[in-house]
């Protein structure tokens, strides 16, 4: 926040006040999926550890020019369809899903494509927790991932929304959500 807030003379201050207001918002959520975790990961399955990226790969911001935003798919239609192959437990099609948009992510959207890699990243893990599972005799983790991968597609308004925010930044060389989340993905379109 005063990296951003010094570059942007003040303009970014609201911008990562709403990120952090979201962040906290959801640790209560993260906190009920991290108790449910912990047994399995006990046992060596890393559910909700695999799924997520640590910050330290977060690069540290630096001012360069910045491409104009790209045109963002549907996110309606996006999430819908993540949605119904979620609800069927497909979770290979959920990852197939998110990897066949992330192929062609348009630049600018740096929140919304995060979203999208977690998708892609919680459906891909999802498969390999639910094997490991079964095979220690522990209830099945897919409820879990679903859970988690409905709640990400819920998201996908609020992270545009934020990107639009983000915007007039990007055109002053300002890398906020940018330079502030880590890749988790090697499909999604990078600066």
């Amino acid at each position: 926040l005063p990296l951003y807030a010094e570059w942007s003379g003040g303009r970014s201050i609201s911008l990562s006040k709403r990120l952090i207001h979201l962040e906290r918002l959801l640790l209560p959520v993260a906190q009920a999926f991290d108790r449910v975790a912990g047994p399995y990961r006990e046992a060596g399955i890393p559910l909700l550890a695999a799924e997520f990226a640590s910050m330290d790969a977060v690069p540290v911001p630096t001012r360069r020019l910045l491409p104009e935003p790209g045109e963002l798919p549907d996110l309606r239609k996006l999430a819908r369809s993540l949605r119904q192959t979620v609800r069927s437990g497909a979770l290979t099609e959920t990852a197939a899903v998110a990897e066949s948009v992330l192929h062609n992510w348009p630049a600018g959207w740096p929140m919304t494509q995060h979203l999208l890699e977690s998708v892609y990243r919680v459906a891909s893990c999802g498969l390999g927790h639910s094997a490991a599972s079964a095979s220690r005799g522990l209830p099945a983790t897919l409820v879990y991932s679903r859970r988690l991968l409905r709640l990400h597609t819920y998201g996908f308004r609020e992270a545009a929304r934020l990107d639009r925010r983000a915007h007039p930044l990007h055109r002053h060389s300002i890398p906020i959500l940018i330079d502030d989340l880590p890749v988790l993905t090697a499909f999604g379109k990078t600066d």
